[in-house]
């Protein structure tokens, strides 16, 4: 802790603060206060209240600047106006003075006061002049994070020194005459309305529901996201086999089309059987019951059969309706919400077009 005369740190001492120490009539240094920051990383600088005082105090703060870092700091005790520690222990004792050590101010705080003083008023030019020396103290810091944070914490004080007060709050609406009076409405009844239980499985079915609608819709994605979709743990059913699915697709063919995706899952699944059953049995609901037999039933919505591109010569060339046929540019089933995803061309992987 450092006073500013030797009386001070003879006072300090005789009442139990043996670590005070005083410059004795000079200015503080930066060899001093790299000597303070050897002892202690945030040593107290207590000066006198009167107007000397306070400018050793903002002279200090302003030399140090320079020397912080995160490991190095200083703080700053605010004596009564007219006091200093000698007098201050004498009238009080060692516990009035240990008051105010335990108040001690934050060198940005004490910072952001001195430079308010010297630009008082809330005209614009004054606080341009305020704000543009905040920014000039901060930018003295070396270190930059500290900068920033210092940066962040005197313009916080600055703003909430300048906020508005916040508008008085509305008296409500009444009719003419009271609430009692004519044409008075009756109030509305409380609403109380029961809140849906959130099902967590049924949360992951969806959302695996709308990510494999966007990637049937848009093969094209899986050179950008296949190593993030494989590693998804998606629900177990038709959910995790159209995940395999397309992965295993994505890996042998050129064609990154809708067309042909539709058609590979078409004629197989990722076991390697024919993908009609699966997808009939999933619209049925399943023979059995369970989260699986659910979640197939749900999943089925992906590939609810629609006519593909080319009209009836394409149908016929599929043989009707299969279980992929939802996926292919051609009517949009308004009732399924991944219908609503925009529609975008699909590069074909050797840079040609669709």
């Amino acid at each position: 802790m450092v006073v500013e005369g030797y009386m001070d740190v003879i006072a300090l001492h005789q009442a139990g603060f043996g670590g005070a120490v005083a410059p004795l009539g000079t200015a503080l240094t930066e060899e001093q206060l790299a000597e303070l920051w050897r002892m202690a990383p945030q040593p107290l600088l207590c000066f006198d209240g009167d107007k000397a005082g306070l400018r050793a105090a903002a002279r200090a703060a302003e030399l140090a600047l320079p020397l912080l870092s995160p490991e190095r700091s200083l703080g700053f005790v605010t004596l009564p106006a007219g006091e200093d520690p000698d007098t201050l222990v004498a009238k009080g004792g060692s516990g009035a003075f240990r008051t105010l050590l335990e108040a001690a101010r934050p060198l940005s705080a004490v910072l952001y006061g001195m430079l308010a003083e010297k630009h008082p008023g809330g005209t614009p030019e004054a606080r341009a002049a305020l704000r543009h020396d905040l920014e000039d103290a901060a930018g003295k810091i070396p270190d930059k994070f500290l900068a920033g944070e210092y940066r962040r914490a005197l313009l916080d004080s600055f703003f909430a020194g300048n906020r508005r007060p916040a508008p008085a709050p509305r008296q409500p609406w009444s009719p003419r005459g009271g609430a009692g009076g004519r044409g008075a409405r009756p109030p509305a009844p409380a609403l109380n309305l029961p809140r849906p239980g959130i099902d967590p499985a049924q949360v992951r079915q969806e959302q695996a529901r709308c990510l494999l609608a966007i990637t049937l819709a848009h093969p094209w994605l899986l050179g950008e996201v296949e190593e993030a979709l494989a590693s998804l743990e998606l629900p177990e059913g038709m959910a995790r086999r159209l995940q395999q699915a397309m992965l295993g697709w994505h890996g042998g063919t050129e064609r990154l089309e809708a067309a042909a995706l539709a058609d590979h899952l078409e004629k197989m699944d990722p076991d390697g059987r024919p993908a009609a059953p699966v997808a009939a049995h999933a619209a049925r609901g399943g023979e059995g019951s369970g989260p699986a037999a659910a979640g197939d039933a749900a999943m089925v919505v992906l590939l609810r059969p629609l006519p593909r591109r080319g009209g009836a010569a394409a149908g016929a060339r599929g043989g009707g309706a299969g279980p992929c046929r939802h996926w292919q540019r051609g009517r949009a089933d308004a009732a399924d919400p991944a219908q609503r995803i925009a529609r975008r061309p699909a590069p074909r992987r050797d840079g040609g077009g669709e």
